[in-house]
């Protein structure tokens, strides 16, 4: 599919996937795409390096990722530094509860861009914004944490580069460190 315009290969991904569905048939393909794993697949295996990594549904793999280079080859992983204790971590964020207890406790924190917001109305963490990309229905911006970090949030409003604003994470569910 790598010589076929996106809205194409999203057609024919469906059209042979229903295929196959109809049929019966069992398939095997093998890409470097993400995209086109996660719109190919009932299951993924993620390999690396000739090692079997993980395998599981798209969705498993994107929320419940068992590596850092699982997680970030399926999709947008922020990394927090983290400090561990038992079922919690302390980062710039604040204490977030960790979904299992980590080897290390120094270890990072995976957010994805969807479980952070921005504010202006003083609610958060301070950053500052240094980019951001429209894609189609949303914004990706590009924020900086007091200590340096770089992180990526969805919004559904542009931000003005070098100005200041709040990150809080939006979502309850519990975080996975590495």
């Amino acid at each position: 599919f790598s010589s076929i315009d996106s809205q194409q290969t999203q057609f024919l991904v469906k059209e042979l996937r229903g295929l196959f569905q109809r049929l019966g048939v069992t398939s095997l393909m093998v890409t470097h795409s993400q995209y086109e794993a996660m719109d190919f697949s009932d299951r993924v295996f993620v390999l690396n390096e000739g090692c079997l990594l993980q395998s599981g549904t798209p969705g498993e793999l994107y929320s419940q990722p068992e590596s850092s280079f699982v997680a970030d080859f399926f999709g947008k992983a922020n990394w927090l530094v983290g400090r561990a204790q038992g079922l919690e971590v302390q980062t710039e964020l604040g204490s977030l509860p960790l979904s299992q207890a980590v080897a290390n406790e120094n270890c990072q924190v995976l957010l994805r861009p969807e479980e952070l917001s921005l504010n202006d109305k003083g609610e958060g963490l301070e950053c500052e914004v240094v980019g951001q990309s429209y894609r189609f229905d949303r914004w990706l911006v590009d924020v900086k944490t007091p200590e340096g970090q770089n992180l990526v949030v969805i919004s559904s409003v542009g931000w003005s580069s070098k100005s200041k604003t709040f990150l809080q994470r939006v979502s309850s569910e519990k975080v996975i460190a590495f």
